[in-house]
């Protein structure tokens, strides 16, 4: 939680029991004789496995302390979940039930996960000892906390068809810059900058999701 100024602040970790007990949920829920026939279920089930996998390497490799690893992992991480969006996009749910345990699961996974890539990069970087190349840490650290308020709109507009996928992606990524601002905030790396400015992509993230949402709606 200290090792960058785009590092989330400690709580901010807490979202992994709702993703994880999300995730518990769905695994039961296909596993039920009524869902066998699901093709949505069966275009996305090997993927999302390979997602727990994934993740379940990250761990095992920042453990270790293999940082360099990490970003190669979460990456191919990210790039798991970006099929799974893309497939549940394309698909309509079956029910409200899989909407939300299967949507809006995979939404927090993926918003989560494409906030704490950035903060694997930015770690990685700095443990590496590469130079701040002219911006400094407040720079780089704006430019990438903006980078994810890009990327959010992104999401946003593509998944906004799918209600519960692209809440999910855009609660998870507001909350995770909120937690950035939380720590630049407070503790030992203050930099009320970049706490402002990931307190605008906080709200950038939010604001997307649900417009694109509302929008789509009325459309």
């Amino acid at each position: 939680a200290t090792a960058t100024l785009v590092a989330p602040a400690g709580p901010a970790f807490s979202i992994w029991s709702v993703i994880y007990a999300g995730l518990a949920a769905y695994t039961v829920w296909q596993w039920l004789p009524g869902q066998a026939a699901s093709a949505r279920h069966r275009s996305i089930g090997w993927w999302v496995a390979a997602s727990m996998v994934l993740n379940a390497a990250w761990i095992g490799v920042v453990q270790a302390g293999w940082l360099a690893a990490s970003v190669a992992v979460i990456a191919a991480l990210l790039a798991v979940l970006a099929v799974i969006v893309v497939r549940l996009v394309r698909s309509t749910p079956d029910s409200r039930v899989q909407a939300v345990v299967l949507d809006g699961t995979v939404g927090l996974y993926t918003g989560w996960v494409s906030v704490a890539t950035l903060a694997n990069v930015a770690a990685t970087l700095s443990d590496a000892g590469v130079g701040e190349l002219g911006l400094g840490a407040t720079g780089w650290s704006v430019v990438l906390v903006a980078l994810a308020a890009v990327l959010a709109v992104a999401w946003a507009a593509f998944t906004a068809r799918r209600r519960a996928l692209a809440l999910g992606i855009g609660l998870a990524m507001s909350w995770g810059l909120a937690w950035v601002a939380v720590g630049r905030f407070t503790g030992p790396l203050e930099d009320t900058t970049v706490a402002w400015a990931a307190v605008a992509a906080s709200a950038v993230a939010l604001v997307a999701a649900i417009g694109a949402v509302l929008v789509r709606r009325r459309g």
